[in-house]
């Protein structure tokens, strides 16, 4: 569904679990069967709280992130201190530098035997939560700054690192726009680079080559000629196109010369050249008149907003990016969330009477 708010996600956002990084320890904690007597392998492998021989520790036992503010984690590295049982996270997103400080809990024992006491560190203003699991042993609480302590030493845990590039639609305006289903595409426009004649009749003239044959074109692009030169009535020895730009894949390009055929001769855009432009289109009827406007679209820096704006339909977008953005991801995301693909359009459908925007399942 093509709305506010709604996440363009190029990579989703994960937790690193490289060597040295807090993910590593869930991994580790996870794959070594839980062991806890410290000194031993499985013991080292997680943030290990007892001292030598003393059966005992905390397990890291998983990562969750909340999906609302997931985008914004990717590409940032966190880090923790700790003081008493408070655990302080600290980095920077949105471009700002943040903290948050949250109180861990002494942990549940029993008189008789060890028991295992399970609790949650939940930095909600990150959207980031720790799933600790702590054996203790008979009649002896692990306290919680022992557990704050082991976060904050590097060489038991160490950072919080995210990967992941993601973007969002910050806004979306539908003011002034006619009720109707429209199609919304990615669009890679160009130099012409290659054709494909789709009609040559059967009139073409001579054999020599013809440079410079000027042409029309059912797309945007403007500023190229063809060379062509026939081999015969109904054949081409050659064709090439050069220069101008704003064409796309799939573009018609009809020859009206005298000095090739009589006819009209045909050909398809099969690739484009020089610089290329990333384009977001919408396409559809305005007023019983179909219509199309292609707008380019550039690439994000980290944090940054661009605005996308049909003006033809009076749609227009915010785009920001949490992580430095393609032009290509970003266009080629919208198109996703309309659920189409690069190479096929998306629907926005606008409703009559309130202006909402939704779209259907399946395009």
């Amino acid at each position: 569904m093509l709305r506010a708010a709604k996440k363009i996600i190029t990579t989703a956002t994960t937790y690193a679990t490289s060597a040295g990084t807090l993910g590593e320890r869930v991994v580790l904690s996870n794959t070594n069967g839980g062991v806890r007597t410290a000194g031993t392998t499985g013991a080292t492998a997680a943030l290990q709280l007892a001292s030598a021989g003393v059966t005992g520790g905390s397990l890291l036992t998983g990562i969750e992130i909340d999906p609302a503010l997931a985008p914004k984690l990717g590409g940032l590295t966190f880090t923790f201190t700790a003081r008493g049982n408070n655990l302080t996270m600290t980095g920077t997103q949105d471009g700002l530098a943040k903290s948050q400080t949250v109180a861990i809990r002494d942990t549940v024992f029993d008189s008789l035997t060890a028991i295992t006491d399970t609790q949650s560190i939940n930095f909600d203003q990150f959207g980031v939560k720790f799933n600790i699991s702590t054996l203790t042993v008979a009649n002896v609480a692990t306290t919680g700054a022992s557990i704050a302590s082991a976060f904050a030493e590097p060489t038991l845990a160490g950072d919080l690192v995210f990967n992941g590039v993601n973007g969002e639609i910050s806004n979306l305006s539908t003011t002034g726009v006619a009720p109707g289903t429209y199609q919304m595409s990615s669009v890679q426009t160009g130099a012409g680079a290659t054709l494909t004649a789709l009609s040559l009749g059967s009139s073409l003239v001579g054999t020599a080559m013809i440079n410079g044959v000027a042409f029309t074109t059912n797309g945007n692009g403007t500023g190229a000629t063809v060379n062509v030169q026939p081999s015969g009535t109904s054949a081409l020895t050659s064709v090439a196109i050069s220069g101008g730009s704003g064409y796309k894949v799939g573009d018609i390009i009809s020859v009206r010369d005298a000095r090739l055929s009589p006819d009209t001769v045909t050909f398809r855009l099969d690739a484009i050249g020089g610089t290329i432009v990333q384009n977001l289109q919408l396409a559809g009827t305005v007023n019983g008149v179909a219509t199309s406007q292609m707008v380019a679209v550039s690439a994000n820096a980290a944090n940054a907003t661009q605005k996308i704006n049909f003006d033809t339909f009076g749609v227009s977008m915010d785009v920001k990016s949490y992580q430095a953005q393609t032009a290509a991801q970003i266009t080629d995301g919208i198109a996703r969330l309309a659920n189409g693909t690069p190479a096929q359009q998306g629907q926005l459908v606008i409703a009559q009477g309130n202006n909402r925007t939704q779209v259907p399942k399946r395009c």
